[in-house]
């Protein structure tokens, strides 16, 4: 994060959210930043969402940037520095329609975004995630770490 492009980040104190739409190619910085807003204001409005936006309040914040895997219909928390965790986020995916993201995965874009702040949180928490495989009948899921964030996502 340079001075230079500071600026163009929206910051939202009161999430200790900043939202970089650096890199955005499908739609207009401002209308990426308009649609994550839109979905952590749909997060916070719900107890489980507020309680994740706590425990960043209490640790650091968040920087949210456009999503550049090649993968569809993903999102990443991949790491930081110092008090700021980056999570890597594509809303306009989730679009209505028989293609969207939201048809595919079965969930909408807020609970995607929630899912990957909730390891962001996480990790400004001090837990690095706990990545062991799982069996028997938990085997679904990846590993703790995921099956964590997907629990927080359906309460939330």
């Amino acid at each position: 994060m340079t001075k230079e492009n500071e600026g163009l980040m929206r910051k939202l104190p009161s999430y200790h959210v900043i939202i970089d739409p650096d890199g955005v190619s499908d739609i207009s910085e401002k209308d990426y930043e308009d649609l994550v807003e839109l979905d952590l204001g749909k997060i916070y409005s719900a107890t489980t969402g507020r309680a994740v936006f706590t425990i960043i309040a209490r640790y650091g914040s968040v920087l949210i940037k456009p999503y550049r895997g090649s993968e569809r219909c993903q999102g990443g928390s991949i790491g930081g520095y110092g008090s700021i965790q980056i999570v890597e986020y594509a809303p306009q995916q989730y679009a209505k329609g028989p293609t969207s993201c939201s048809a595919k995965m079965g969930w909408n874009a807020d609970e995607n975004l929630c899912h990957e702040i909730f390891h962001a949180a996480r990790r400004l928490g001090g837990d690095p995630g706990h990545f062991d495989s799982l069996d028997g009948y938990m085997e679904s899921w990846k590993d703790e770490e995921e099956f964590f964030a997907i629990l927080v996502a359906n309460i939330y």
